[in-house]
């Protein structure tokens, strides 16, 4: 699938769970080559937020453009209607070429969308606990029509999997460590070549040392390989490690750069004061 320029709107997004509200007028915007970071407390939200994102949640209301201003869209309009992979992948590029507000897609639609362009790190590893790290990484390799001995050249290449003993590689990811079992959904998400990558705590799991080292590994990839990097994280640091840093605090999304941070809390505080001189 080929890499295009894209940039992903949030616009005014609401978020409520078992009736609570978490989140109010969340707003940011991204483009390809961007690596985004949300902090926040436990229960603030963070996952809620991906999941949205990623198309695994509704909000209460809201909207998500994802726009591709680099398609030509003369040619997108005179695709061919069978139902193959290559149009399905072109139908979507077409999507995102005219700013579709993703959320107000059909379902049915939602999901082909998601099969496409997303990829998932979840807080806990969606891997086959009895399957090796060869046959987790390779099925979406093989759906790709990727043979055999191209897979185990793609597992040897890749830069999570490098510190893998053959032996390790070959046991059940049962029998592996938390992080070990990290690092391959890490992988196996990377390797499908997402446009936006959906990731929930991903360098948990780790010493300090090594969550640096694989959030620096994941801001790489996004950069190299054009994607968008949408991560959730509590440890702070390894959010240096991300482009665009984000906190949400009093169920909004602030910009965590410490300057606007700082103006902000500062405003608040006079805002507070304000009131209590005058009441």
């Amino acid at each position: 699938m080929p890499h295009t320029k894209i940039i992903l709107q949030i616009k005014n997004l609401y978020i409520k769970c078992d009736g609570n509200e978490l989140l109010n007028e969340v707003n940011f915007t991204c483009k390809s080559g961007d690596s985004v970071s949300i902090s926040g407390g436990i229960g603030s939200g963070k996952s809620s937020l991906l999941n949205v994102l990623g198309l695994l949640a509704k909000p209460e209301s809201g909207e998500i453009y994802l726009h591709d201003d680099s398609i030509d869209n003369k040619t997108k309009h005179h695709l061919s209607l069978k139902n193959t992979e290559q149009n399905k992948i072109s139908q979507y590029n077409n999507y995102i070429s005219h700013k579709t507000d993703y959320l107000s897609l059909p379902r049915a639609e939602q999901d082909e969308f998601m099969k496409y362009y997303f990829g998932y790190i979840f807080h806990e590893p969606k891997l086959m606990s009895q399957w090796n790290l060869i046959d987790n990484i390779a099925l979406p390799l093989i759906a790709k029509g990727k043979t055999k001995s191209e897979i185990k050249e793609i597992i040897d290449k890749n830069e999570f999997l490098k510190d893998f003993s053959e032996s390790d590689k070959n046991k059940p990811v049962a029998a592996l460590s938390a992080g070990q079992r990290k690092l391959i959904s890490i992988a196996r998400a990377l390797i499908k070549e997402p446009k936006i990558l959906i990731a929930d705590e991903p360098i948990s799991n780790f010493d300090s040392g090594k969550q640096i080292e694989v959030a620096q590994k994941l801001v790489a990839e996004a950069q190299e390989k054009n994607m968008i990097i949408i991560a959730a994280t509590h440890l702070e640091a390894a959010q240096k490690s991300f482009t665009e840093k984000y906190l949400i605090e009093k169920k909004s999304l602030v910009d965590a750069n410490p300057t606007k941070l700082f103006k902000r809390r500062q405003n608040i505080y006079k805002g507070k004061r304000y009131k209590l001189e005058n009441s």
